[in-house]
């Protein structure tokens, strides 16, 4: 089985840290560093899971959540918000949004993996 990751993520720093962690399973990852061109490469690629980072320079992650869920392409796609802002409001946005999850900056890297396992009914170890 092949996973398609669309990671939408501004800072370079974390799309790096998350890029490496799934190269550890030989997952293929897709950047995109504004929503604008996330949302066309999420359009064109039709990843399983898309992470998404609520603070974008461009449009908002809920903005980007709209035009998602608009496009009968890519509507279905899982998406899991990314913020450092730790307030439950932000997460309760997130889900009102369509997103599937909400996972908070930094990262826990265990985490990610467990979020992608889960939403996709796989195991990176096995593939």
């Amino acid at each position: 089985m092949t996973v398609k990751i669309l990671i939408i993520e501004d800072n370079y720093a974390i799309a790096d840290i998350l890029s490496r962690r799934l190269d550890r399973y030989d997952v293929h990852h897709i950047a995109a560093s504004d929503g604008k061109t996330g949302v066309r490469i999420a359009g064109e690629e039709c990843p399983d899971i898309i992470f998404l980072d609520f603070n974008l320079t461009d449009i908002d992650g809920e903005e980007v959540m709209k035009q998602l869920k608009e496009d009968e392409n890519t509507a279905s796609i899982p998406v899991v918000m990314m913020s450092a802002d730790y307030s439950g409001q932000r997460r309760e946005r997130a889900i009102a949004a369509g997103c599937v999850d909400y996972i908070s900056k930094p990262i826990d890297k265990k985490l990610f993996v467990h979020t992608i396992e889960r939403e996709l009914g796989i195991s990176l170890e096995r593939l």
